[in-house]
């Protein structure tokens, strides 16, 4: 009986070496190159992100082992922690070692500025990163569960103004002190044990603190000031009853969940 699983695998490295933009480095490390290329196909996207309002750069390695993707941002391969990341979702689906990012690096950089014919552009450069298949669930199916939770229970989310907020009796509230995002909507604060509760079909609490990060990534959730990448809490003000509430704060984009406003 015909392995359909391997033709199916066969067809698509097949019609990725035909159709891809492979990007090549600048032969500063031919057999880097060449050894990371006989594993990876690497894309170089462009397009707009409409959180930083800023052209971002993205990359998309696909492997030729299981034809998967793994989808980030150009910036992440500069980041110690998020690197690190990286190299573990790219172990889970085909061959990396420690010098293979180095080497990808350098044909990033060598596509953006010496092959730009070569950079795919994109309209919505955050909803691809986004929607990295790797994960299982994408990042953005998550944020739908936090933004439903709070489009659909406006009692539980007073406004800061109101001076009503309790943790007690309410999972979050509106920052309405704060400017109003793209979406015409003030930035919450939801407190960190209603957000877990909300996302218990993540048992592991690992993949819940890589889900967070993703969420940074992503550009929904603020960021710790003092290392603008890893997800720290803030100890939110007073509520009613004279107790600080421990939250997470997100913008709410009602574009990147499904079926919008």
């Amino acid at each position: 009986m015909e392995d359909n699983t391997i033709f199916n695998l066969e067809k698509l490295v097949e019609s990725l070496e035909k159709t891809a933009i492979v990007i090549e480095g600048n032969g500063n490390n031919v057999k880097g190159e060449k050894e990371v290329q006989k594993y990876w196909v690497i894309e170089v996207l462009k397009g707009y992100n409409n959180i930083t309002d800023e052209i971002n750069y993205a990359v998309r390695l696909t492997s030729l082992a299981e034809g998967q993707s793994v989808i980030f941002f150009k910036q992440d391969l500069e980041d110690t922690v998020l690197s690190k990341k990286l190299q573990k979702k790219l172990g889970q689906i085909g061959k990396i070692r420690p010098n293979y990012l180095k080497v990808i690096s350098n044909c990033i950089e060598d596509a953006i500025f010496n092959q730009r014919e070569k950079v795919i552009q994109v309209e919505d450069i955050r909803s691809i990163v986004a929607s990295d298949i790797t994960i299982g669930v994408s990042v953005s199916s998550y944020y739908k569960i936090m933004v439903d939770c709070y489009k659909n229970n406006p009692h539980d989310f007073p406004t800061k103004s109101s001076g009503i907020f309790d943790k007690y009796k309410h999972k979050g509230c509106i920052l309405d002190d704060q400017e109003l995002g793209k979406d015409g909507h003030y930035p919450i604060a939801i407190i960190t044990g209603e957000l877990r509760h909300l996302l218990v079909i993540i048992r592991s609490d690992n993949a819940y603190h890589d889900v967070l990060k993703d969420f940074i990534i992503m550009g929904v959730m603020h960021a710790d000031k003092d290392d603008g990448k890893l997800s720290k809490v803030r100890n939110y003000g007073k509520s009613k009853n004279g107790k600080k509430a421990t939250v997470f704060i997100f913008d709410i984009n009602l574009s990147l969940s499904e079926g919008g406003k």
